[in-house]
């Protein structure tokens, strides 16, 4: 029965993560057709579960509907994470990366900054957690060059 369960969990996880990667692509388009601006976070726990984180984080992100637990399911989010994943054969299926990224409309480079540096100072409960962000269009124009800037800049 358990197997069943964690199949199950897999296939929604997989839908929830294209599914987060089709509504970051849509947001990149509305921000250049309207010409503005939005801004991109991701919080890498370490250790901390990130079911819990993502349960911590979700009151903060009221504003946006496009807070998802990512992981590598799939082209898109798979070239995201290769950089924290374990080397092929190394480590437990488990310890794959996963990570809680959210989508700020409407807010720049410097407002996400703001936001991530007020969002590291309630979590202080949880410091493996890494924060980065990303604006666009300064920071990256297509959806995936903007997770990875988000990923290597940190608050």
């Amino acid at each position: 029965m358990g197997d069943e369960r964690r199949l199950v969990e897999f296939a929604q996880r997989a839908r929830a993560t294209e599914h987060f990667m089709a509504r970051l692509a849509y947001e990149v388009k509305r921000a250049e057709r309207y010409k503005r601006s939005f801004s991109v976070l991701v919080l890498s726990p370490k250790r901390t579960p990130v079911r819990d984180l993502f349960n911590r984080v979700r009151p903060w992100m009221r504003n946006t509907d496009i807070v998802e637990v990512i992981e590598r399911r799939g082209p898109a989010a798979a070239a995201f994470l290769e950089v924290d994943a374990p080397p092929s054969g190394q480590g437990p299926a488990d310890e794959r990366p996963m990570k809680v990224v959210a989508v700020l409309p409407e807010a720049n480079g410097r407002t996400a900054q703001i936001v991530a540096v007020k969002l590291k100072g309630c979590l202080t409960h949880m410091p493996d957690v890494a924060i980065g962000f990303a604006g666009y269009p300064e920071d990256g124009t297509d959806p995936l060059e903007l997770l990875r800037a988000a990923a290597a800049n940190p608050a």
